[in-house]
């Protein structure tokens, strides 16, 4: 199978081949490679916790790959909830798509679900243009909590977590 190590960080191997492949089949062909993410969620590492969101790093187009796991924990996009598998992949648009999970199932310890998100951007985006340190200008944040404000209303409903600090949005 291909799955990534969590210590694999070469976009030439079979795997990243293939998630490059899947998004420029499906976001297009001027889409390049930002960053990746592999993890573990579990209550052994304290309790998941993916409140409602939109990405703001460089993640325009998202893959979410589900690896493993011995529990089923659905994920929202734009209110319409998808149960994943060990081995699919939802793609959506991570930075405009509102996206989040519910409560994690269960408290067991042992209970694990591994996740891999492959992210991408097209040609010119800032994370190329301007690095990914951009992230921390006002040109990237401003219109992101703006979006947020406006989301986080149109789609509240009781599958939504608390953000872990109250202040960023409170009430939700």
């Amino acid at each position: 199978p291909m799955t990534p190590s969590p210590n694999d960080h070469e976009w030439g191997s079979e795997f990243w081949r293939a998630m490059n492949e899947c998004a420029n089949t499906y976001f297009g062909e001027k889409t390049k490679p930002s960053y990746w993410k592999w993890c573990r969620y579990s209550p052994r590492y304290g309790n998941p916790n993916i409140p409602p969101h939109i990405d703001i790093n460089a993640c325009t187009y998202t893959i979410d790959l589900q690896l493993d796991g011995d529990v089923d924990w659905e994920i929202f996009v734009e209110g319409k909830p998808y149960m994943m598998q060990s081995g699919d992949a939802l793609l959506y648009l991570g930075s405009d798509q509102f996206h989040w999970r519910p409560a994690y199932p269960n408290s067991n310890i042992k209970s694990y679900l591994e996740m891999c998100f492959v992210h991408f951007v097209d040609e010119g985006h800032w994370y190329y243009e301007k690095g990914p340190h951009w992230i921390d200008s006002d040109e990237v944040r401003i219109p992101w909590r703006r979006r947020m404000e406006e989301l986080l209303p149109k789609f509240k409903c009781d599958t939504y977590q608390p953000f872990e600090d109250p202040n960023d949005f409170p009430g939700y």
